[in-house]
């Protein structure tokens, strides 16, 4: 059953800011069952971006970005996986769903777009 405690939401924002110290990053836990990781800014160009959201189920997606936006989206993607112990055990065949938590992944935030340093 899909739930973030405060422990693994502290571990996920503790594992960006020493992965990526040049980012500055938004890890909020909205409630028990998720937790929403904006990028607020950086040295990376997201400006080719469509939508803010991320699409972290299909990240091949974000290859016409660049090699570098690509990569990095990959790796926060994989830091949440590793330091939140994330796990999928899902069945789509039987609608059965059983997820360690729920997350999304945005460029910027709704109230203040992602500012390139």
């Amino acid at each position: 059953m899909a739930y973030m405690s405060a422990e693994t939401a502290k571990k996920i924002r503790n594992a960006l800011k020493e992965a990526f110290p040049e980012f500055k990053f938004s890890v909020r836990k909205p409630d028990s069952l998720s937790l929403r990781v904006a990028v607020l800014s950086g040295p990376l160009d997201f400006s080719a971006l469509k939508h803010s959201d991320i699409n972290q189920y299909h990240l091949d997606m974000y290859r016409e970005l660049g090699d570098e936006q690509y990569e990095f989206l990959k790796k926060v993607n994989d830091i949440i996986h590793s330091a939140g112990d994330y796990y999928d055990k899902s069945d789509m065949s039987s609608d059965y769903f059983n997820v360690a938590f729920y997350y999304s992944i945005r460029i910027g935030d709704y109230d203040k777009p992602y500012n390139q340093v």
